[in-house]
């Protein structure tokens, strides 16, 4: 090799180990670039703070303060207002009718046991209403009466089917729910007919006021607040035995 050629390969020699510093340079900047890129343009993850729980209402019992009649002979209990008296008819009129009641001062609140052949109160009920007679008929002391029902609502008591019956056209008859264990049980309201004096005291003097808007409707929000406290003494019904 003459000296020309050790010259030329000594520069070429030379000349690479510059260069491949150059292109580590170049590389360690693009990918220290590409992160402080990457860095200043994600948006950091946000932690969100966890929920505080908010407080649940306690559920107050508004029947915890009432009375309970308890009857060991047919094995039930139940609560009622302890303004209410009850006043029990020993001397029942009718056979089948083994246990009436009512509450002196309620609502037109009462309950019966009545003696059945029948086990469900599917069936019952089915016997009952072919026995139901509706429309325009005579009642006691000559009043005409029209009796129709409203609806019927499947329902249970103390784990057991009911039914509950809403009849209309019936003066101190509105609802009354049935069930059976053994004797046919039932609850029942007699409706505003002996409570609303006072609203047709206020509205006397218009004619025809039965026909009004304004008059219906207070006569059912007193009823819907008497159905209320029917349903809440129904609720607390239940058998011992």
């Amino acid at each position: 090799m003459n000296i020309k050629n050790k010259i030329s390969n000594g520069v070429n020699q030379k000349g690479i180990a510059p260069i491949a510093i150059i292109l580590i340079i170049i590389g360690v900047l693009v990918v220290a670039g590409g992160l402080y890129y990457y860095q200043t343009q994600t948006e950091p993850d946000i932690i969100q703070p966890s929920p505080t729980p908010s407080p649940q209402p306690t559920t107050q019992d508004e029947t915890a303060d009432w009375k309970t009649y308890r009857n060991d002979e047919y094995g039930f209990e139940f609560k009622y207002p302890g303004e209410y008296e009850m006043d029990i008819n020993k001397n029942t009129p009718l056979d089948d009718l083994v246990f009436d009641f009512t509450f002196i001062h309620s609502n037109g609140y009462g309950f019966q046991i009545r003696k059945t052949n029948y086990k469900n109160i599917d069936d019952w009920y089915l016997n009952w209403r072919k026995g139901f007679k509706e429309g325009p008929q005579e009642y006691e002391s000559g009043i005409i009466i029209n009796p129709s029902i409203d609806y019927v609502e499947n329902m249970e008591i103390n784990g057991l089917p009911a039914k509950k019956v809403v009849i209309k056209g019936v003066p101190y008859a509105d609802t009354v729910i049935y069930f059976i264990k053994n004797y046919l049980y039932s609850f029942s309201y007699g409706g505003v007919a002996g409570r609303s004096r006072d609203i047709n005291r206020k509205y006397s003097d218009i004619p025809h006021y039965w026909e009004r808007d304004d008059y219906k409707k207070e006569i059912e929000q007193l009823r819907q607040k008497d159905l209320f406290l029917f349903n809440q003494i129904v609720s607390t019904f239940r058998f011992i035995k």
